[in-house]
């Protein structure tokens, strides 16, 4: 970089740095007068389903405050967390994370420090249905609080919290009723793929004699190509696929017995030209006859909801910096990568500051380049979104295609290619080595939008997903975390 955008990385790496560190490791801090608690510290009488909600209280005992970072860990056999707001206490940078079991936060104050007391973050939580009787621990972990000498403060007091679970009984009255049940495989579909749906019956300990219903969908988005009876029932039965509909009709042999399975497997095509959106797997005309040949009065019916949306190639006229830190990227090399020609339209009073984090060496680099699949923290200094303009982002033609060796722990890289796709698609030569995905990142509030958990599916919790909802969109940056050295391409 010129000496001009030299001016003013100082301070601003060291906050970066400050940050980053807060983001990829959580320290260990112990404490003197000073302290972070759980409250309230116990929350009781509460039974499967309820919600409640903790604060985390930090009381630095009039330190100065410069930083503070912690994990909150929970059962997760008995808990969720539905959602954790971060009260702005210190109005620096932050992080909030929810991961499986661990809500994590990491926060800076800008100067000059003073001393802080009061709530820190809200967690909202969720008793799981099924959750056993017991006393469950809500432990504060990896406590670092930081002076006004950006220094560890310790000791530090660290008080959590505990959670009383009692189930409430059920009686009698709870008698559970006979299930037909239609569930399409998870994810989101496009035109010309394939997936399956399977209908469940799970009688409720009820003699099953047969059964018969009818399944629709619609025909503007969906074939059906198959439907295969599983024997669940070993009498005679039917199937019979028509224009918007299977149907299905199956007899059991005596003596009849309760039943729980798979009783049809429906296979489906999205058709061509199949408009975006939310299409139902209708169970209608459903009839179960129980030992003695009668329907069965009560039957709960669950259909499904499938989701077709197909990718379209994404046209963009430039990358936007929105006020503060961006995370950026660029999917293949460039005709002219030199970091000045590429921001030639801004001065060292509007994007001031370019890094890297190079994840070989654990430091942040300032680069000469914009490489292909690296991603990069860029600070835009002005109080309105300005554009990289389209024009310095030529592609260069022809090259070879690019590739990042990943080392153990979170890499910043960037987009694979010039359409959105799925982290299950874009990270597929990446598959067997890395554990989650997060990602994009939002200047505005200074946190990543989403966490994608490889082998997952669909939504998880909040902001929690599987990898094949997880969007990768075009010079959007990302950081990966993987278990051992590999190569991305």
């Amino acid at each position: 970089m010129t000496d001009k955008k030299m001016k003013g990385l100082v301070v601003s790496a060291t906050s970066l740095l400050i940050f980053f560190a807060c983001f990829i490791m959580v320290g260990t801090g112990l404490a003197g007068a000073a302290s972070l608690s759980v409250n309230p510290a116990l929350t009781e009488d509460l039974a499967p389903t309820d919600t409640f909600s903790v604060d985390v209280v930090v009381d630095s005992a009039g330190t100065a405050l410069s930083g503070i970072d912690f994990s909150l860990t929970y059962d997760t056999s008995a808990l969720d967390v539905t959602g954790a707001t971060y009260s702005g206490l210190l109005d620096g940078m932050y992080f909030v994370n929810l991961n499986d079991g661990e809500v994590l936060l990491a926060a800076l104050d800008n100067s000059p420090y003073t001393s802080h007391a009061g709530t820190v973050l809200t967690i909202d939580f969720e008793v799981k249905a099924g959750a056993a009787d017991g006393m469950y621990d809500l432990e504060l972990d990896g406590v670092t609080l930081q002076d006004g000498s950006e220094e560890d403060i310790s000791p530090v007091t660290i008080n959590d919290g505990q959670v009383e679970v009692e189930a409430e009984s059920s009686g009698s009255g709870d008698e559970e009723v006979p299930v037909l049940e239609i569930i399409a495989d998870t994810g989101v579909f496009g035109v010309g793929d394939t997936f399956q749906a399977t209908v469940v019956v799970d009688s409720a300990e009820t003699a099953l004699s047969g059964l018969d219903f009818s399944m629709a969908y619609d025909t503007s988005a969906l074939d059906v190509t198959s439907a295969t009876y599983s024997g669940l029932l070993d009498g005679m039965y039917f199937v019979n696929l028509n224009d918007g509909e299977v149907l299905l009709a199956a007899l059991d042999t005596s003596p009849y017995a309760s039943q729980v399975g798979t009783v049809l497997t429906i296979d489906f095509e999205v058709k061509e030209g199949a408009p975006d959106g939310f299409y139902t797997l209708d169970l209608t005309d459903v009839t179960l006859e129980d030992g003695d040949e009668n329907p069965i009065a009560d039957v709960d019916v669950i259909d499904d909801i499938v989701e077709i949306e197909t990718p379209v190639e994404v046209v963009i006229e430039g990358i936007d910096l929105l006020p503060g830190w961006n995370l950026i990227s660029v999917p293949e090399t460039l005709e002219n990568a030199d970091v000045d020609f590429v921001l030639q339209d801004f001065g060292d009073t509007e994007v001031d500051s370019v890094f890297y984090y190079n994840a070989s060496s654990g430091m942040m680099e300032i680069p000469e380049d914009f490489e292909p699949l690296k991603a990069y923290w860029v600070h835009n200094d002005m109080g309105e979104t300005v554009t990289i303009n389209e024009t310095y982002l030529v592609p260069m033609v022809p090259s070879v295609p690019p590739m990042l060796t990943l080392y153990p722990g979170w890499n910043a890289i960037g987009h694979t290619a010039m359409v959105e796709l799925s982290a299950e698609v874009a990270l597929s030569t990446i598959d067997d080595c890395y554990v989650k995905v997060t990602g994009p990142w939002l200047p505005a509030t200074s946190e990543f939008a989403y966490v994608g958990y490889n082998g997952q599916e669909g939504i998880i919790n909040g902001n929690q997903v599987g990898t094949d909802v997880f969007a990768m969109n075009v010079y959007e940056g990302y950081f990966v975390y993987v278990d051992e050295e590999c190569v991305l391409a």
